[in-house]
């Protein structure tokens, strides 16, 4: 048995994402690789309902109220591309979005078309101003860590790229302390993290370890941006070999809408 790529994108709903990208890219990678068995494509919730003049300043995050402004052409964006998926008729090829939550909880998902997603991962790119400023440690995971929570209780199948906006803004790095808090609160909710191929960091190694470890089930995610990112998951190969892993030890997430 192989495993999904939890985490990808493709242009239109990731401003981000290489116009190059399609999604038949992913069909030809599921068809290319014997262990790799589906795509989770997860377009940004923020960049599907937001003009990028908006997106690029982060200011939903601080004004939440904005996303019922945008609501209906968010949805309507995301509806169209459910439809480019359906036309592929492959089960493998799963639809998800990738979702950030504002400060009043909700998610950059509106309610009324959540059916229609198999999977949310939940993400941290930006936090509040005041704690970029102090950059205190101690500070700084305290959000990271409430900010899971409340995601988690909320409900999200995968957590992405962990500990993402502390070492990439903020050049502050988890200890053993922060992760096993981080794994213990995956366990509670019994969610799933991934250990993501493009943002790569020295920290993956002890979290794969206390994921297995505490029974914490696991997702192998490319996070492509590219069309050369599409299936490659060279990271996360030479991780297992430098562990004395194979795939078979892992304990894999996989959707549950998928066999």
């Amino acid at each position: 048995m192989g495993f999904f790529d939890a985490h990808s994108h493709t242009p239109g709903l990731s401003y981000c994402c290489s116009p190059e990208v399609t999604i038949q890219h992913y069909a030809d990678a599921i068809d290319a690789n014997s262990w790799l068995d589906g795509v989770v494509i997860t377009n940004h919730g923020f960049s599907s309902y937001f003009p990028p003049e908006i997106t690029k300043t982060w200011k939903f995050m601080r004004e939440p109220e904005l996303f019922d402004e945008y609501e209906d052409f968010g949805n309507e964006r995301i509806m169209d591309f459910v439809g480019q998926l359906a036309t592929f008729c492959n089960p493998n090829l799963v639809m998800g979005m990738e979702v950030e939550m504002l400060s009043n909880g909700q998610f950059t998902l509106s309610d009324k078309i959540a059916y229609f997603i198999d999977v949310k991962i939940g993400s941290l790119h930006w936090g509040p101003t005041e704690l970029v400023d102090r950059s205190h440690p101690s500070t700084v995971w305290d959000y990271v860590l409430s900010y899971y929570e409340r995601m988690l209780r909320k409900g999200v199948d995968v957590i992405a790229h962990p500990f993402r906006w502390p070492l990439k803004n903020l050049k502050i790095s988890p200890d053993a302390s922060i992760i096993q808090d981080f794994v213990s609160l995956l366990k509670k909710y019994n969610t799933a993290a991934e250990i993501n191929g493009r943002f790569r960091n020295a920290n993956d190694e002890f979290l794969l370890q206390e994921m297995m470890g505490e029974g914490v089930k696991i997702a192998f995610s490319s996070d492509a941006h590219r069309p050369e990112n599409v299936g490659d998951f060279s990271y996360h190969f030479e991780l297992l070999e430098k562990l004395g892993l194979t795939l078979d030890d892992i304990d894999f997430w996989r959707p549950n809408a998928t066999y």
